[in-house]
């Protein structure tokens, strides 16, 4: 949480990972079990489609949130991508991929980056695969290569540096599923404002089981840990 309030650190892996799946679970009580679901997948998925790991090893560890679901029916299915580059000293930063399923479009939200889909392009196909391969795993109506000729658009979004980069990510993919609805464009605001709210929202969240304890440390009660 420090590293998601504070303005000089990144955001790391583990908390995207604790936020993917509060996040969909959070989506799964609130929409319920029917059409119009929205998944966000761990960050672990990109990094296995980035070291190119056998597409059928990644249903077991990633396909639970899809079952019982019909995929075509979803809203949305987001994939954050940690993409890591080896300088001095190395550096992180996220990017997202995100598939409407309702139209058959794949968003691309960079906000690090002039040109993502020259950056990231190819990286995108190779998932896309990956995700046909889960989605069938999980739902047979699912229709092989399902996700072959869908177009391409990009979210703009106010340039960001590394270190912010998955703060606009997040705060992008809790704004497009509350709304049910993906925008060309994005305004997180403030960037310090952001972090703050973003972190207040995930620490309240009623699936988050220590939360009466926020509460005491609030009121200045003493917390066992």
């Amino acid at each position: 949480m420090y590293r998601m309030v504070a303005m000089d650190e990144y955001a790391g892996i583990e908390y995207v990972k604790v936020a993917s799946k509060m996040y969909t679970s959070r989506w799964k009580a609130e929409l319920g079990a029917g059409r119009g679901r929205s998944v966000m997948l761990e960050p672990g998925f990109g990094v296995k489609v980035q070291t190119n790991e056998p597409p059928q090893s990644l249903v077991a560890p990633f396909g639970a949130p899809f079952e019982n679901l019909v995929i075509r029916e979803m809203f949305v299915v987001v994939v954050p991508v940690l993409h890591m580059y080896f300088t001095l000293p190395p550096h992180t930063r996220w990017y997202c991929v995100a598939l409407s399923m309702k139209d058959k479009r794949i968003w691309v939200l960079d906000p690090t980056s002039d040109e993502p889909l020259s950056e990231h392009g190819r990286l995108i196909s190779h998932m896309l695969k990956y995700l046909d391969t889960l989605f069938y795993s999980k739902d047979e109506s699912w229709v092989k290569d399902g996700l072959s000729g869908g177009g391409v658009d990009l979210v703009s979004v106010p340039p960001s540096d590394d270190v912010s980069s998955c703060v606009v990510m997040l705060a992008w993919i809790k704004d497009i599923v509350q709304r049910n609805k993906i925008s060309p464009t994005f305004q997180p605001g403030a960037i310090e404002d952001a972090r703050v709210s973003l972190a207040v929202d995930d620490i309240l969240c009623e699936l988050n089981v220590r939360r009466p304890e926020v509460y005491d440390l609030i009121s200045g009660r003493q917390v066992r840990v």
